[in-house]
């Protein structure tokens, strides 16, 4: 835990830059102003960076990346929870310089000028950048706050949030100070962005760089550089312990799930479903405390198409399945704070049998508390 008063975070005030860099499952408590999970107060660069975990502040410009931005934030997200009195934003708290391709998934919550990106902005921009958290005005004013921006302070000019969305049904606003509110069912298309000009992997109408593309399984957009990055050890289950004892795991149905070296997604090792006949089943199942975020995973799946298949589930509903013959591919799936109950289940129906008949999995990304 960080404790502390003013320019508070993991660099409390930047003068520099700060590239490739996350922090992980970070608690900040604060009580002056300028609190970020990265940044207290940037003057900098920063960029290609992450934060996950909850801060709170009891001063303003609080943010889950930055608390206050004087300069670039570039290729950044963050997916912690925050909460203060005012200028309170997923990504950055008060934005008084330039936002770009960044978002934050993560829930806010304060009095005043709050956003599920950013609290409020003074003479900055925000462009190519999206917000998808709940927020929350105690009490709700809509005048304020909204859903991707709270406000627009003095020079502050709506027309400086460019091709910049927020999700109206996650947020739980239909108003923001700037940006474009759209559906779930929007935010997860890829068309939404690449006709706003998002720089995507597979076009090159909007640029070459390739900054941006979708999840193989249906969500939100993420940066190409996330798939790059490398695993954080205490949150991964890579099962290259070669067991299954890094993480509280229950075998169900009608075979336990193993640990195998034929098949692997980045190390030696992976975990394979039981061998089982027709109208059987084989469950690997663990319960975790989990912040808000994504859990991910990578999956191969050789069986019979349509009928026999991998399924994934959180808390007993199903978020997924896979069956035929798939090489490794990797999914997520946005989780909300709390014990949560995961569980990845080959089932087979009546008869037939087709390829390797099994499935595998490897490389789980857990948002843990």
């Amino acid at each position: 835990m960080i404790e502390g008063g003013e320019n508070l975070g993991f660099f409390g005030e930047l003068n520099g830059e700060v590239k490739n860099f996350g922090v992980v499952n970070v608690n900040i408590n604060g009580w002056g102003a300028e609190i970020g999970g990265l940044v207290g107060r940037n003057r900098g660069i920063v960029s290609t960076s992450y934060s996950t975990g909850r801060i709170n502040g009891a001063g303003l410009d609080i943010g889950g990346l930055i608390g206050e931005n004087e300069n670039i934030v570039n290729q950044c997200y963050s997916t912690c929870a925050v909460s203060g009195p005012r200028d309170v934003g997923g990504l950055v708290g008060i934005n008084d310089g330039n936002i770009i391709n960044s978002y934050s998934k993560g829930g806010t919550s304060g009095d005043s000028f709050i956003g599920g990106l950013v609290g409020s902005q003074y003479k900055g921009s925000i462009s190519y950048s999206y917000s998808n958290g709940l927020v929350t005005r105690i009490p709700y004013n809509f005048s304020d706050s909204g859903g991707l921006l709270g406000y627009l302070i003095g020079d502050g000019n709506a027309n400086d949030i460019i091709s910049s969305f927020w999700d109206t049904e996650t947020s739980g606003w239909i108003t923001s100070a700037g940006g474009m509110g759209k559906t779930t069912t929007e935010m997860q298309t890829e068309s939404t962005f690449t006709d706003a000009g998002w720089d995507f992997v597979g076009e090159t109408v909007n640029g070459t760089e390739d900054i941006w593309m979708m999840p193989t399984s249906v969500g939100y957009p993420i940066l190409v550089w996330q798939m790059n990055a490398p695993l954080i050890e205490d949150f991964v289950e890579d099962f290259e312990s070669r067991d299954f004892s890094r993480f509280p795991w229950h075998h169900e149905g009608d075979a336990f799930w193993s640990v195998t070296s034929t098949e692997s997604c980045r190390g030696k090792y992976s975990a394979q479903a039981g061998l089982i006949g027709d109208n059987q089943k084989s469950g690997l199942k663990v319960t975790l405390d989990c912040f808000d975020g994504d859990i991910s995973f990578y999956f191969k799946v050789s069986c019979e198409s349509i009928f026999d298949k991998l399924l994934f589930f959180i808390d007993g509903e199903e978020q997924g399945n896979w069956s035929g013959v798939k090489d490794w591919t990797q999914v997520s799936f946005p989780l909300t704070a709390g014990t949560r109950t995961f569980e990845w289940r080959y089932s087979k129906d009546y008869s037939g049998s087709q390829n390797d008949d099994t499935v595998w999995i490897d490389d789980i990304v857990f948002p843990l508390n």
